[in-house]
């Protein structure tokens, strides 16, 4: 796998500002769905991915239509605090009878544009129609009437995720197309997307939206819930298929069907979006008692080869784009590897429960490269962090493309492999020993912690181990590897110094009697240190 870095400009965006820019879309075609569609006898038309698919090509093949929406006054001036008191009545809740039940989220704020939703059942699909009965407005002030034909701006899921008897909102769709869902004892962090178009590029990024939502009514006793979505942005239109199974590590399948409209420079795939403000190396930025703070801290993926890497992630100083060429990659996903209370030490945001996100393609998705931006951010109310698959080959307008995969809501600290992980990566000045003329002052002093049920800590076992260490452009010196009884592991430091004042791509792993011992872990090491 062949790892590029590079450095563009943009600036970082808040989390609510992201839903506000995938905010324009085809709303017009919200409105008319309702009556669009040829009924049978029964006044409810029937319904299944294929017509979706169809659908979907249809809206591709129009010119892109984006009208302004307008809300009542006392919507539009919502506030954020005011917009939270707008809560949905559970005594309205959908799906009566099955395990799951099905809420709605109300339009306001950054929250504008319809959505429509229909229950699938028997294979026809029936709308439902938005209602101010369905939600409280206790203590909105001014709050006044909806204009007719208002839809709802997303919903959420709920299931007995954590005890039996008592429903849990594990999955919510709100905002373009981002959406997150949860596993036992997880708390909301990261978030994963539709579709990504155009990130971190120079034509500016556009935000594809969920137009409308079909879900299927699950049988009594169903452990898993499907739904549909239309998908719709300047450059191209999608159906998707959701299959969800709740539990201690929740798996979400996906099918998407893509028609692309317009030529797009830049096509991610799988995309997900997350905070990553300061960890271990880079906490003298911040003047924070909390010794790390972000929703993730690294990238790990399995390329086509089957090696396993690790990129823990890092808040640059600048926009940093770094690409990860494969061909037929079989994973990927942002995770929250440190999952111990004590490295945060905050009580309300609890980021030692936040998820981590595992994608796996279904079939061979071909060349490209996973694509990993670090956006520069001084808050953690800013997701700073993407992530998505590439093709190699040009998305040109008239194409159809076709996706499927697999993501799997693990929780903090868990890993897909069962080789040695990076559970600690410090940057650090070189030790004074390491001042000399030989290092000059640039130079950083890394430190990884490997640790893994393969792993042993005693002499005889750590002579055995080799260690892989290159960085470029620059050098790196002072390679050592110690035991770290605390962790059942091994501690590898080294010292890089970069060229000049280039960014420096840094790569370490471990084997033993020529087989992969850890997974291989890779960093840039910015001028900034």
């Amino acid at each position: 796998m062949r790892f590029l870095s590079r450095t563009v400009t943009l600036a970082h965006i808040n989390r609510r500002e992201l839903l506000r820019l995938g905010a324009a879309a085809s709303v017009a075609w919200v409105f008319a769905e309702r009556g669009a569609r040829a009924q049978d006898g029964n006044g409810a038309p029937a319904f299944d991915y294929d017509w979706l698919v169809r659908r979907a090509q249809d809206l591709a093949a129009q010119p892109y239509n984006a009208p302004d929406v307008a809300l009542p006054d006392w919507i539009a001036e919502l506030d954020d605090d005011s917009y939270r008191k707008i809560a949905f009545n559970p005594d309205q809740s959908l799906l009566r009878g099955t395990r799951f039940s099905l809420q709605f989220f109300h339009p306001g704020y950054y929250f504008d544009q319809p959505v429509a939703v229909s229950l699938v059942e028997d294979g026809r699909a029936h709308p439902v129609d938005f209602d101010m009965a369905m939600f409280n407005y206790d203590g909105v002030e001014a709050a006044g009437p909806m204009p007719e034909g208002s839809s709802f701006s997303g919903f959420r899921l709920h299931y007995p995720l954590n005890l039996k008897g008592l429903q849990d909102e594990f999955l919510v769709f709100q905002g373009a197309s981002y959406f997150r869902f949860l596993g036992s004892g997880q708390q909301y962090g990261l978030s994963a997307r539709g579709l990504a178009v155009d990130t971190a590029t120079t034509v500016g990024e556009e935000f594809p939206q969920f137009l409308a939502f079909w879900i299927e009514k699950p049988a009594p006793d169903a452990e898993t819930i499907r739904f549909y979505a239309l998908l719709d942005s300047p450059s191209v239109a999608g159906a998707y298929r959701f299959e969800v199974a709740p539990g201690d590590a929740s798996v979400m399948h996906v099918d998407a069907t893509l028609f692309v409209r317009a030529d797009i420079e830049k096509l991610g795939i799988a995309p997900l979006t997350s905070m990553f403000l300061h960890g271990e190396e880079n906490l003298r930025r911040f003047d924070d008692y909390r010794p790390e703070v972000h929703d993730s801290d690294g990238l790990l993926m399995l390329n086509g080869a089957g090696e396993w890497l690790w990129r823990a992630l890092s808040n640059p100083a600048e926009l940093a784009v770094s690409s990860f060429v494969d061909n037929g990659p079989k994973g990927f996903g942002l995770f929250q590897r440190d999952s111990r209370f004590t490295s945060y030490q905050d009580l309300e945001m609890n980021y030692h429960l936040r998820p981590s996100y595992w994608f796996e393609p279904d079939g061979n998705w071909g060349e490209g490269h996973v694509e990993l931006v670090e956006i520069p951010s001084e808050a953690e109310t800013n997701d700073n962090v993407v992530a998505f698959w590439v093709p190699k080959e040009p998305v040109n307008a008239g194409h159809r493309l076709d996706y499927a995969y697999r993501i799997t809501a693990l929780d903090a600290g868990r890993t897909p492999h069962g080789l040695a992980r990076v559970v600690e990566t410090f940057i650090a000045p070189p030790e004074p020993a390491d001042t000399a003329e030989a290092s000059p002052p640039r130079g950083r002093r890394v430190i990884l912690d490997f640790a893994g049920e393969r792993m042993a800590f005693d002499s005889a076992f750590i002579d055995r181990i080799e260690h892989h260490v290159n960085g470029r452009p620059g050098e790196v010196s002072s390679i050592a590897l110690a035991p770290n009884p605390e962790i059942g592991g091994v501690r590898l430091t080294f010292v890089a110094v970069p060229e000049a004042d280039k960014p420096m791509d840094l790569r370490a792993s471990l084997s033993m009697d020529g087989q992969p011992l850890s997974e291989s872990w890779f960093f840039v090491l910015r001028p900034s240190g």
